[in-house]
């Protein structure tokens, strides 16, 4: 199973050195499971009650010539598959709603252990599941193809990060 501690979520999420086709990079955040923050945006995040939270993670990615076009890269850690499970349905639900009104389902291929993307309004959203550790891939007027290999990418970086190998070496 796949846990991610403060450390290890610092190496799952898309560093410069992995960056995506969009490079400027915004600063990675990192959000305790205790901090008294966490819970809300948790919740928020997920719709779900997020029992089990350990940690939150979140970095952003923008494309040079047009600021208007950014990959944001949430990371959410759980402490056991059950939780993150549960999260994982309620983060599909949200996924779906932030692609827009009229978002519709789509086929992605991340290697991740359970995924859903969605697109609409410009907007493309892939969820993912790595064993106890949520992760999506949200975009804004990104190249759908951009956002996959991304995804693909945020699986890879979660898999080496869960035992301890900094993906960027």
């Amino acid at each position: 199973m796949t846990l991610l501690t403060r450390d290890t979520m610092l190496m799952a999420l898309p560093s410069k050195a992995a960056s995506p086709a969009l490079t400027r990079a915004g600063s990675q955040e990192i959000i305790d499971g205790q901090d008294k923050m966490a819970p809300g945006a948790c919740q928020g995040t997920t719709g779900t009650n997020c029992a089990g939270l350990q940690f939150l993670g979140s970095t952003r990615f923008h494309d040079r010539t047009n600021l208007e076009r950014e990959l944001r890269f949430d990371i959410i850690s759980f402490d056991t598959l059950e939780n993150a499970k549960v999260a994982m349905k309620g983060y599909i639900a949200e996924g779906r709603a932030q692609a827009g009104a009229k978002a519709q389902q789509v086929p992605v291929e991340t290697g991740a252990d359970a995924a859903k993307a969605f697109a609409g309004d410009g907007r493309y959203v892939v969820t993912l599941r790595v064993g106890m550790v949520l992760a999506q891939v949200e975009s804004f007027d990104v190249d759908h193809k951009v956002v996959d290999d991304s995804a693909k990418m945020q699986v890879e970086r979660i898999k080496k990060a869960g035992v301890g190998r900094n993906p960027d070496a």
